[in-house]
């Protein structure tokens, strides 16, 4: 299989993955696109049909290189004073495999939450005491790592309360 059929192949999942990564990191459409079939490229030289499916070899670089561009973001922001909660989240999301329709919907909420702390509140209220810590952290900036030191618990545990505790509640609230 030739680079320009996996490209063809897999034209929904770039632009989804470029589209991502135009709207949470501020960089253009088109460069993170570009950024994305470049590091396809790369890692057309190393693929070998017979170890994996070119489907999930190349949806993991995709996705690794979302992760690249807005750690970069990130970088980017934190020389100019800027982390935005945001940028902890798009992490996290990608890191873990969480739902990214989850990511649109927790940002809505934090952005409704400086507007209106109801919202908050009533999320709040629903959440036993360790999500609710968890969800101030992640609103005052806490990273994966530090939000597991804090509590004392694995990344892997703070994902799950996100996913399975935290993530219900609030799309409760969005649907």
């Amino acid at each position: 299989m030739d680079y320009e059929n996996i490209v063809k192949m897999l034209e929904k999942n770039i632009n989804y993955y470029a589209s991502y990564v135009f709207r949470n990191s501020g960089m253009e459409f088109d460069d993170a696109k570009q950024e994305i079939l470049l590091r396809m490229y790369k890692a057309f030289t190393n693929y070998n049909e017979k170890k994996s499916k070119y489907n999930t070899y190349f949806i993991t670089v995709i996705k690794n290189e979302c992760i690249r561009l807005i750690k970069e973001t990130i970088k980017e922001n934190k020389k100019k004073n800027k982390l935005f909660v945001a940028d902890q989240i798009n992490v996290i999301v990608f890191e873990n495999n969480l739902d990214i329709d989850f990511l649109t919907n927790l940002k809505v909420f934090f952005e409704e939450n400086t507007l209106n702390g109801y919202i908050f509140d009533k999320i709040e209220s629903k959440l036993g005491n360790n999500q609710a810590k968890i969800l101030k952290m992640l609103r005052n900036g806490y990273n994966l790592k530090a939000i597991s030191e804090e509590l004392n618990w694995s990344k892997q545990r703070v994902c799950g309360s996100i996913k399975y505790k935290i993530k219900p509640i609030i799309m409760q609230n969005f649907s």
